[in-house]
């Protein structure tokens, strides 16, 4: 039997940092977690992902999400949907993307925030069943996040938003 002088928060902490390092080695620097501020919050039961520095601005992420309460080494369940939300000062930054998207043929859950909807009105909404259980485990777990975010439907958003930025920033 092994015992620790961390607490299960700094535990928790610990295997949440060394997940969001992993996201970013495996992906050769193309994915971070924008909210690693959260790590070893148990109340917590999502993290966002982001390409670029300027999704923050309009809060386009990909992102985690799983059953609140939980560490994410612990459910048996992680969702993977796309959400473009209001940042607050950002406003009319959020709707000029959701425009954007709108002219693609996307659709929207929620009037302010939420998941990006592809053409058809199905929700992007991919998920995996995570293994924690040894650092190779996690390590496929975290190769298997990747590949959905490197997916054609992912990066197709992703697509519609870096162009959606660059034609902002000339316009600047």
């Amino acid at each position: 039997m092994s015992t620790t002088f961390l607490s299960e928060d700094m535990t928790r902490y610990y295997e949440d940092m060394w997940i969001a390092h992993q996201l970013e080695a495996l992906s050769n620097g193309k994915y971070r977690f924008l909210n690693n501020l959260e790590f070893g919050n148990y109340k917590n039961e999502f993290w966002s992902i982001i390409s670029a520095d300027e999704w923050s601005n309009i809060s386009f992420h990909f992102e985690l999400n799983w059953k609140r309460g939980l560490p994410i080494t612990n459910v048996s369940k992680i969702n993977i949907p796309i959400h473009l939300e209001t940042k607050k000062g950002h406003e009319e930054l959020y709707r000029k993307a959701r425009e954007c998207f709108e002219a693609q043929g996307y659709s929207f859950i929620g009037e302010k925030e939420g998941a990006i909807l592809a053409s058809d009105n199905s929700k992007f909404h991919e998920s995996i069943t995570p293994d924690f259980s040894s650092e190779e485990a996690a390590k496929a777990t975290i190769r298997e996040i990747i590949k959905i975010l490197d997916s054609e439907s992912y990066q197709k958003c992703a697509h519609i938003i870096n162009e959606f930025i660059r034609e902002q920033q000339n316009k600047n």
